[in-house]
């Protein structure tokens, strides 16, 4: 149930937070323990936290105040949908111009519990049923690489957004599955196939993958089936 979900994450956000918080400024586990409790934060008092950290510019004592941290700490935004995610992730996009700077901004843009911007950066995963629709979709927004697209949809997967994600992504992973195998190398439609998958877990939902799987089994490569079944 959500309650007794929110309850053990709760738990666990107290947990983290207190061990990090006992240990000293130059302890050698408190960088480690930070980053446990910047993973586990949902609260709202430790989301806030987190955010003025980023807002002034002022860390805990011990934690170094450089690029990398500021992207762990924009993601507890992220996740948690804060007010300041988007300004804080365009703000660190500018400011950390690499490759890896763009993925994750992308990554964090798709962990925002938002039901509009994850329909989007579905749209941008997942081949429409049409060709016309999908032609109309790559017209208006340019294809990002198969490796941003890995990257957002390891965001859209966030512990405690599933009811947002599975209406938008139930009926369309498998319908757009067998276009995606069609149209992409079997180690992308394999990933691809398996990071969506796991947002799947009621029973129906199973039984309509081995289903596919069935149907499938020659079309398919045996990685995909191997996710479905």
């Amino acid at each position: 149930p959500d309650s007794a979900r929110a309850s053990i994450a709760a738990r666990v956000e107290k947990l983290a937070c207190s061990l990090f918080e006992a240990q000293k400024p130059e302890s050698s586990a408190r960088l480690a323990l930070w980053e446990s409790c910047l993973q586990s934060t949902r609260s709202t008092a430790g989301v806030e936290r987190v955010a003025n950290g980023l807002k002034f510019r002022k860390p805990p004592k011990g934690i170094p105040w450089d690029l990398e941290q500021r992207w762990k700490m924009a993601a507890v935004l992220a996740r948690n949908g804060a007010a300041a995610a988007p300004s804080t992730i365009a703000s660190l996009e500018k400011d950390d111009p690499s490759d890896r700077g763009r993925k994750r901004a992308q990554q964090l843009r798709a962990e925002l519990p938002n039901p509009q911007t994850k329909k989007d950066l579905l749209d941008q995963l997942l081949p429409e049923a049409t060709a016309q629709a999908n032609a109309q979709a790559t017209a208006t927004t340019a294809a990002p690489s198969l490796e941003a697209r890995r990257e957002i949809a390891m965001g859209l997967l966030i512990t405690g957004q599933e009811s947002i994600l599975e209406p938008l992504l139930a009926d369309r992973y498998f319908d757009a599955l067998p276009r995606l195998v069609a149209e992409s190398d079997p180690e992308h439609a394999t990933r691809m196939a398996s990071i969506l998958f796991p947002a799947f877990c009621r029973a129906d939902l199973a039984a309509k993958a081995r289903g596919l799987a069935s149907s499938r089994s020659e079309e398919f490569p045996e990685p995909v089936l191997e996710v479905l079944r």
